[in-house]
């Protein structure tokens, strides 16, 4: 018998849609271009495809959700970031927007994390439901964001847990 999946955000297990890892706005705005995608499985093997359009989607996630409070990020973090990412314009990100892309960043960390089936989730349910609640990012979480001069997008994502007893 094959196992109901559950949305990663909540526990609703009909109507699962796919999210996008790259905002569909990002994807439609670049258009149509030659995309390398690759990706490191968990035993080394790395895997690389090509595809024409920016649209890696893992159907892991509710229409509920995905309609929902992710559409309201989307919209939200898309105001402000709509010049960083089709132009490299220099930004400076008040408070409230840094929120934002810090919480749109964890959301697409949890949607590439769900990508693998060769492993468990990274983050608990109870801190996945905890985020899609509330937007709070688990304490510990580290996020860099930089840019670079020829606009060339990576994403990459990783994790590690810290020695018992260091503290910062």
């Amino acid at each position: 018998m094959a196992r109901i999946k559950e949305c990663v955000f909540c526990p609703e297990t009909a109507n699962l849609t796919g999210e996008h890892l790259w905002s569909a706005w990002i994807g439609k705005a670049l258009g149509p271009k030659r995309y390398t995608f690759t990706r490191r499985e968990r035993d080394g093997h790395v895997r690389r495809w090509r595809g024409d359009e920016l649209d890696a989607k893992a159907k892991v996630v509710c229409g509920t959700c995905n309609s929902g409070w992710m559409s309201d990020l989307e919209t939200a973090s898309r105001s402000f970031l709509n010049d960083m990412v089709l132009h490299c314009s220099p930004t400076v990100l008040q408070p409230d927007q840094i929120k934002l892309l810090a919480a749109l960043a964890f959301k697409n960390t949890i949607i590439a994390d769900h990508m693998h089936d060769n492993r468990g989730p990274f983050f608990t349910l109870m801190e996945r439901r905890r985020f899609a609640a509330k937007l709070i990012i688990p304490q510990g979480v580290q996020m860099w964001l930089a840019s670079t001069a020829n606009q060339h997008g990576l994403f990459k994502s990783g994790y590690a847990a810290t020695p018992s007893g260091v503290g910062f």
